[in-house]
């Protein structure tokens, strides 16, 4: 493995493979508050990162991308029993990583996509999504988008894709609603439902439709994504399980 070539390469983030366990992810943007939530959460095992909040070095037995767990669990038997289990181990951890940021950083995160998600030792998912974390405006629940987006950089909340104007301010609990989507697609292998809710009527109601037809229907699971997805952002909530 050569150390100076990216094992994993997006446009927001590169890791690269140090040897001796040891693995630096470098950031396109600087963000304290995201890098904190790694290192603080003790997310990464012995992470530090330099003055300039752009480079984080963790000890790991491996790193990989997301796609890589869906790609394992679609070539198994039983699929819907192995994706309701991964996706039960990264709601923990991403729930806890949105938690420190929103209540220890004051930051939110305005989407989630499987592209911005590594996997550490198998077990622990981590959002890496630099370019998409905002401060939330002082005495305020709401964070400001100043620049355009489109619905495939992340999982659109319902206020995000009725945005009209830019810049506009955004409920803190868009993240709630792309984190419900992130998990969907980690439960149903694919994003059609998504795509599906972005070209037709944008409704949360065709998602909770979507879960009704699922295994986990009436479980934990499917209460805590339904609480995520009602239309409302205040009344949004999301409870670790």
């Amino acid at each position: 493995m050569n150390p100076h070539i990216p094992i994993i390469k997006t446009p927001t983030f590169e890791i690269f493979d140090k040897r001796n366990n040891i693995f630096q992810i470098q950031f396109a943007h600087s963000s304290p508050a995201l890098i904190r939530s790694l290192i603080k959460t003790r997310l990464i095992n012995n992470g530090y990162t330099n003055d300039t909040y752009t480079i984080v070095k963790f000890k790991a037995h491996s790193v990989k991308p997301l796609h890589q767990l869906q790609s394992q669990s679609q070539s198994q038997s039983h699929t819907n029993k192995i994706r309701i289990r991964d996706a039960a181990k990264i709601i923990h951890s991403l729930a806890s990583q949105l938690c420190y940021l929103l209540q220890t950083e004051h930051h939110t995160i305005l989407g989630y996509s499987p592209e911005n998600i590594i996997l550490i030792n198998d077990t622990t998912p981590v959002f890496l999504g630099s370019e998409f974390v905002a401060p939330l405006a002082p005495g305020t629940n709401s964070a400001m988008i100043c620049c355009p987006y489109s619905h495939t950089d992340f999982f659109f909340s319902p206020e995000i894709a009725n945005i009209t104007e830019i810049p506009s301010h955004i409920h803190y609990k868009t993240a709630y609603f792309s984190f419900a989507c992130l998990i969907m697609y980690l439960l149903l292998g694919n994003d059609d439902f998504y795509n599906d809710y972005m070209n037709k009527i944008r409704h949360p109601n065709n998602l909770i439709q979507v879960l009704d037809n699922h295994p986990i229907k009436n479980t934990k699971m499917y209460w805590l994504l339904s609480r995520c997805l009602v239309e409302d952002p205040n009344n949004r909530t999301i409870l670790l399980i």
